[in-house]
């Protein structure tokens, strides 16, 4: 009987260590398997968020390509000289394109920011209205980067031409 005794108070024992090995083993691998759990999560949620990053890329792409585009244009409007006399030129032709009556069109000193050169112009028309409006239009319209910085207009005595202009105008380069 002592022998039975003992062979169920060994397994008892043995059952106790197996149940706690269980248990222990259980609540380790559990902790490990929610760590597992919690690790595929997050890279899940990386992976989407790179994913949705690279699903960008074409449009961004695109946005550079659009925005080189833009500087390149840009690099036009404000060219590497001063390039005066073609200038001169084509506010000449525009002018007498708007049947102004020009009094005169003097370039005044350049001068030098940090990015760029201004040459201030000043400019002296008689003409109509619509003429002048035609004009300051088309001024506004040309490849070279212009700003009027004074326009002053008057009425003139002459009957045929209604208004007097004197305006200055600068436009910008980078060279010095």
């Amino acid at each position: 009987m002592k022998t039975l005794r003992h062979y169920w108070v060994v397994l008892a024992g043995l059952g106790v260590l197996a149940g706690a090995y269980l248990l222990i083993g259980h609540v380790v691998l559990g902790g490990r398997l929610a760590d597992a759990r919690s690790q595929i999560a997050r890279a899940k949620a990386r992976i989407a968020q790179d994913q949705a990053a690279a699903d960008r890329i074409p449009q961004l792409q695109q946005d550079v390509e659009r925005l080189r585009r833009q500087l390149n244009d840009f690099d036009h409007r404000l060219p590497a000289q001063q390039e005066l006399g073609e200038f001169l030129k084509e506010i000449s032709n525009t002018a007498q394109a708007q049947r102004l009556e020009s009094r005169g069109i003097q370039p005044g000193i350049s001068t030098r920011d940090k990015l760029f050169s201004r040459l201030p112009i000043t400019l002296g028309f008689n003409g109509g209205f619509a003429d002048v409006v035609g004009f300051l239009e088309k001024l506004d319209g040309l490849t070279r980067l212009t700003r009027i910085e004074r326009i002053e207009i008057r009425p003139t005595e002459n009957e045929g031409q209604a208004l007097q202009v004197d305006m200055q105008i600068n436009i910008y380069f980078t060279e010095s």
